[in-house]
């Protein structure tokens, strides 16, 4: 491919990670593929050939879309707010009715402690604690958690589960 900045030569890279990683998300393709489009642009703007071989610095530049599609998938399985029942969940959009419906299933599935978490993780709390954190972690959640009087070893079991339940609904892999 060479060093070659035209669209054309590369597309097949950019369209390629985003619909891997649409899938992997379950979001719309159509948007992430967008959005990689938006970072091949940047990264043209970015490029310096003196640090490295353009293709390297695209790579690591469509990285970029593992976030966005991780915030999209958080504001897309936010809670909006709760019921005594737990049943009340924010959806933003029609499109993704499947993933309400999944996490309402979620319910059946996670024990208390562990949808308390998921809801913690989902609303982003854990940004406004921690302005520098890139994500949400188990020592995080333990910071939170602890002085709110739940032991350590049940945020174990519970984040456990929840990663868990994670992988198995919505890792590519």
């Amino acid at each position: 491919m060479g060093d070659s900045l035209e669209f054309k030569k590369w597309k097949k890279l950019v369209d390629g990670r985003a619909i891997l990683m649409a899938r992997k998300y379950k979001l719309d393709c159509d948007d992430v593929v967008s959005k990689s489009h938006e970072i091949f642009i940047k990264t043209v703007e970015k490029y310096d050939k003196e640090k490295s071989s353009f293709g390297t610095f695209l790579f690591h530049r469509l990285e970029h879309l593992r976030k966005y599609c991780g915030r999209e998938k958080a504001k897309l399985l936010r809670y909006d707010s709760l019921n005594e029942k737990g049943d009340d969940i924010y959806v933003p959009s029609i499109m993704d009715f499947t993933s309400a419906i999944e996490r309402v299933e979620s319910k059946k599935e996670l024990s208390e402690t562990s949808r308390v978490i998921l809801g913690y993780i989902l609303s982003r709390e854990w940004e406004k604690e921690d302005g520098r954190a890139k994500k949400a972690n188990f020592s995080m959640i333990c910071r939170h958690f602890i002085p709110l009087g739940i032991r350590l070893c049940e945020l174990k079991k519970s984040w456990k589960e929840l990663t868990e339940w994670w992988d198995r609904n919505y890792a590519i892999f």
